[in-house]
């Protein structure tokens, strides 16, 4: 043959059966077995377990956008609202310009530069 001197026959086992003729399963098929049953149990936990993770980090990041958004709103109010004061202070600036200069008196008596009536 083929093999040598050395090599050995091969021979076939048939497997062994319950009394009613059904192949028993063999305890290297039932290791197998439940070594998948773990394999896809751990791997759905992970998983899940990674999804969750995820999850709690959006509703962070999520809470963290929102807040800044707030702020965001909140500045370009106090800009729009800064504008409208120094547009204020300008017309009130042009206006008083164009008047004379006129000082208030006190309790004291008249202001040096105070027109006379």
């Amino acid at each position: 043959g083929g093999f040598g001197d050395s090599a050995q026959a091969l021979t076939y086992t048939a497997p062994k059966c319950d009394a009613e003729g059904a192949p028993l399963l063999s305890t290297e098929i039932l290791v197998a077995a439940l070594a998948l049953l773990g394999t896809v149990f751990g791997s759905l936990a992970g998983i899940r377990a990674s999804n969750r993770l995820v999850e709690h980090r959006l509703k962070v990041l999520e809470a963290k956008m929102d807040q800044h958004n707030r702020i965001v709103e909140r500045v370009i109010l106090l800009e729009n609202q800064m504008k409208a004061e120094r547009e204020h202070f300008e017309a009130w600036r042009r206006e008083n310009q164009k008047a004379p200069a006129i000082r208030v008196t006190g309790i004291l008596g008249k202001g040096r530069n105070e027109k006379k009536r």
